[in-house]
C-alpha cells in the first residue's frame, strides 16, 4: 500500500470523487458511497465497499482505479465544481473567486498560479513540492490541471480553472 498523507486523502481521495467516477458502473447511490473504503496502492487506488446491513456477495464490490483514470476523474470533477464558482472581482493578476465555502484570492501571471483554498495548497505542497504521490502527479500532467510555467510545475484547483 502507498503512503498518502491524511491531508491529501481528505482533499483528493474522497467518497464523493470515487462515487463520481464509479457510481454509474456499479449503480451505487451517493449515500452508499459513504461506506467506500479507499486504499492507495502503487498501481492505483483500491476501492471496496461492503454493505453494512447485508452480508451478501452481490452487495459488495472491489476494484482498482488506475492513477490515469483517477486523474481524469479529478479533472472532470474540478470542471463541474468550477461551474459552481464565480469571479467576484478581477484586477490585473489578482482575482477574487466565489466558492461554495467562501471567497478565495487567486493570482495568475508570470510567476504562475496560486489560490488561497485548502485544496490548492494541499495539492501544491503535497504533490508538486513534496512529491508525495509521483504516480498521481504523473497522471495529472496529462490533464488540464497541470502545466509548466517558466520551467516550474503548476497545478490548478477548480477556482483557477475558471480564470483560464
Amino acid at each position: 500500500m502507498m503512503n498518502f498523507s491524511p491531508e491529501l486523502r481528505s482533499q483528493l481521495l474522497t467518497p464523493q470523487l470515487i462515487w463520481f467516477s464509479l457510481g454509474h458502473y456499479y449503480q451505487i447511490t451517493y449515500q452508499e458511497a459513504i461506506n467506500i473504503k479507499i486504499d492507495p496502492w502503487w498501481i492505483g487506488v483500491k476501492v471496496s465497499m461492503k454493505h453494512e446491513l447485508l452480508d451478501m456477495p452481490e452487495q459488495c464490490f472491489s476494484t482498482v482505479i488506475s492513477y490515469q483514470k483517477l486523474a481524469y476523474a479529478i479533472a472532470n470533477f474540478f470542471g463541474l465544481n468550477a461551474s459552481n464558482c464565480g469571479i467576484i472581482s478581477r484586477s490585473g493578476n489578482l482575482a477574487t473567486v466565489r466558492g461554495t465555502q467562501g471567497n478565495y484570492h487567486c493570482t495568475t501571471g508570470s510567476a504562475g498560479y496560486t489560490c488561497t483554498c485548502k485544496l490548492y495548497r494541499c495539492m501544491n505542497n503535497r504533490l508538486v513540492k513534496n512529491g508525495e504521490s509521483p504516480q498521481l502527479l504523473k497522471a495529472l500532467k496529462r490533464t488540464e490541471l497541470y502545466e509548466t510555467h517558466n520551467g516550474q510545475p503548476q497545478i490548478r484547483c477548480h477556482h483557477l480553472l475558471i480564470l483560464k
